[in-house]
């Protein structure tokens, strides 16, 4: 603290030059401001005036937040005769993990470096993810199906990179997680209750899970998490949250999806396949998006023990089932292999083409496929394959 007070001056300066040391210089002012209301319980007026200054200009809260301690607090812990790279060609992961130093910290223990390297290494791993959303939606607007095919397979990728950061074991025991957010809390989030800390343990103001849930389209829930999610994003950066605006004024994959379904021309057989193969990949991510909230979850009940039960028991169970009835029956190869109705089949009227229009209509409207009439008591002839002789058929006679 005495060191920063020291260059307050000397970074106030530069600041007014330099606009994109605005964000660092206001994380390091929150960073202070927190520090000092912890220890003093008081404020200066002259170290309140900055940082309000930079959260107006910035459109950020003037408190610490999640980004102040991941984002932007970090840097690369090389060796002497190593050369220094630059946050461009230096990119945080699960890789080189051990090659991150967080920057600001308010314990100084072991427990506290590794838990915001991980999310350091978890956000740095988020560029895929970040990546293929961004390829998807100009694929769903373009209409390129195999594109947005591709993007998905690259999303389950991106998702499963993200799991691969949580490490199983974790290298201590879970003491020492509950330790350290016990410590940690009046720093962070002071006045918030166990469950409020275990939604910002679970998701933190990061925006990878609002980005998943809104691109595949999950169904919505009143649930805290949820909640939680939709208030997490006015604390983040002003690029995330314009990224998660236009996400939610395009069409999500699954709509995409069900719109292929419900309205593509039906003579194109080849394109049958690849909404078949669409849904495969849509279904894949789903299922990646489960496991890893269930890793979060994990985490959440080392960090925060008091409320593990409260969190697995009612949070995760619901946020599993809307996961859930996000998932996509896969009806399609089913509706094009299934055989005509006997009506049809008899000549009872009716196309091929009009047959399978509704069928498709019942997956527009996630309905189960049709059942088949119960046949007539008096039925018509049915022609014998290869003989042209006919056979009587009476079904309820004797």
């Amino acid at each position: 603290v005495n060191q920063k007070r020291h260059h307050l001056v000397k970074d106030a300066k530069l600041l007014r030059r330099k606009s994109e040391k605005k964000s660092e210089g206001r994380a390091a002012a929150a960073a202070i401001t927190t520090t000092e209301a912890t220890r003093d319980g008081d404020v200066p007026p002259w170290l309140c005036r900055p940082l309000n200054k930079l959260a107006v200009h910035l459109d950020r809260p003037n408190h610490i937040c999640y980004s102040d301690m991941v984002l932007i607090n970090w840097r690369e812990c090389r060796r002497p005769d190593q050369k220094a790279r630059s946050k461009e060609q230096f990119h945080p992961g699960r890789e080189n993990i051990g090659s991150i130093r967080i920057v600001n910290r308010f314990l100084a223990v072991p427990a506290e470096e590794w838990f915001w390297r991980l999310h350091v290494a978890m956000e740095g791993e988020a560029r895929e993810v970040i990546h293929a959303i961004h390829n998807g939606i100009e694929a769903i607007q373009n209409d390129r199906m195999n594109e947005v095919t591709s993007c998905l397979n690259q999303l389950s990728n991106g998702i499963r990179s993200l799991i691969a950061c949580h490490p199983d074991p974790y290298p201590h025991s879970a003491r020492a997680e509950l330790v350290l957010w016990r410590r940690l809390k009046p720093f962070i989030a002071a006045g918030a209750s166990l469950k409020e800390l275990s939604c910002f343990v679970y998701a933190g103001h990061s925006p990878i899970l609002p980005t998943l849930f809104k691109y595949l389209g999950v169904k919505r829930g009143r649930h805290r998490l949820q909640r939680w999610r939709d208030e997490s994003v006015k604390n983040m950066p002003t690029e995330h949250r314009k990224f998660i605006g236009m996400i939610e004024s395009t069409q999500s994959a699954r709509t995409y999806l069900k719109s292929m379904i419900a309205h593509r021309k039906r003579r194109e057989e080849s394109r049958m396949h690849d909404i078949a193969v669409l849904e495969v990949s849509f279904n894949k991510c789903i299922e990646q998006l489960l496991r890893f909230c269930s890793r979060r979850s994990q985490l959440v009940c080392r960090c925060v023990p008091q409320a593990a039960q409260w969190f697995r028991e009612i949070q995760m169970k619901q946020e599993a089932e809307y996961l859930t009835r996000s998932h996509c029956a896969l009806l399609v190869g089913h509706q094009l292999m299934a055989p005509l109705p006997r009506s049809i089949d008899r000549g009872g009227g009716g196309t091929k083409t009009e047959v399978k229009k509704s069928l498709y209509e019942d997956v527009a409207d996630d309905k189960p496929p049709a059942r088949r009439p119960p046949p007539a008591p008096n039925a018509p002839t049915l022609t014998v394959s290869g003989s042209s002789r006919c056979i009587d058929s009476v079904i309820g006679g004797t």
